[in-house]
Formats: C-alpha cells, structure tokens, sequence
C-alpha cells in the first residue's frame, strides 16, 4: 500500500500452490478429525443457471514480486495447520 507504482493497480497476492476443493476439504477434514461428510454439488446448483467461472484458479504472482518482492510466507499446509491450531485455542477458552 505504501508503493506509489501500486496506487490504482490490482494484485494476486495469494499462493501459487494449485489445489483442487476436494484435495481442500480432505486435507480440512484430516487436520481437523471431523467425521463430516464431504459433498459434492453440481456446479449449476451452487451457483444458478448462468453464472460463468474459472475452472482454474492460480494466482499469478509475478507482478507483485516484480513491484516489491512478495512472496508468500507459509504454504498451504502451514496456513491450515495454523488456523485449525488457532480455533482449537479459541474453543478452548
């Protein structure tokens, strides 16, 4: 926010780390210890008749790396280990 080259300009500052929503869910689901059962929808039903999405999501980070050296701090297992420790915390209280 600080660099005057990125006033007005859009940034992927998210993982490069491709990762489909099933792959997400079981490893959410292994972290966690949950007996949940794992669901998938067909795509017109979570979104409606019409609605148009990538069906690849991987952010590309090389413009922001570019401008002022990002790179992501932790990967994604390191990101859930951190959440799920976090929540467990928080209930404990």
């Amino acid at each position: 926010m600080s660099e005057p080259a990125a006033v007005g300009d859009v940034f992927n500052v998210g993982s490069e780390e491709e990762v489909t929503i099933r792959a997400l869910a079981e490893n959410v689901k292994k972290r966690t210890g949950s007996a949940s059962e794992i669901v998938q929808v067909e795509y017109k039903n979570a979104y409606g008749e019409g609605f148009e999405d990538m069906l690849r999501r991987t952010p590309d980070s090389t413009k922001i790396r570019n401008l002022i050296g990002f790179r992501p701090k932790f990967d994604l297992d390191r990101t859930l280990e951190d959440i799920v420790s976090h929540y467990r915390r928080e209930k404990g209280r």
